[in-house]
């Protein structure tokens, strides 16, 4: 049988858990807003040298643009190898569901009403399932809850 103290180490090592996945969520989106600066940034420049060149054939001899073009692709990369290490996925179509994880090889998911078998679950989008989630953990807030993807 399990003991309070497990079940409370559980549920710590859960919030570890959860807000380890925050913190790379976090700095995924760093890296978007900064793919968005620089991408910003190269379409200034982009426009300035356009303009003041009126010429048909537009070459990039500005260092400054390269350097910005450079930084923008390794940035992509690094944004791209994060999103698939943090979360080994690439389509926005992707579905979460809610599950208790006493039995953590067999979890029961949350079908909006009651905890139904494993695969029997309701699909959320991941901003839904945060959602539910946290309305879920203040029903229960010593229920090991967890999101994962289905």
């Amino acid at each position: 049988m399990i003991t309070k103290e497990e079940i409370e180490k559980r549920l710590k090592l859960l919030e570890k858990e959860q807000e380890n996945q925050d913190y790379a969520l976090d700095k995924l989106q760093s890296f978007n807003d900064e793919v968005r600066r620089l991408e910003d940034e190269l379409n200034r420049i982009e426009k300035y040298r356009i303009k003041t060149h009126q010429s048909s054939e537009f070459q990039r001899d500005n260092p400054e643009t390269e350097r910005l073009e450079k930084e923008l692709a390794q940035m992509d990369n690094e944004e791209q190898n994060a999103f698939k290490n943090s979360e080994k996925a690439s389509s926005s179509k992707q579905s979460y569901v809610i599950s208790l994880m006493f039995n953590p090889n067999s979890p029961p998911e949350w079908s909006g009403n009651g905890w139904l078998k494993p695969g029997q679950g309701t699909a959320y989008n991941l901003e839904e399932a945060k959602l539910i989630y946290q309305q879920l953990k203040k029903k229960w807030p010593n229920y090991p809850l967890k999101i994962i993807k289905k």
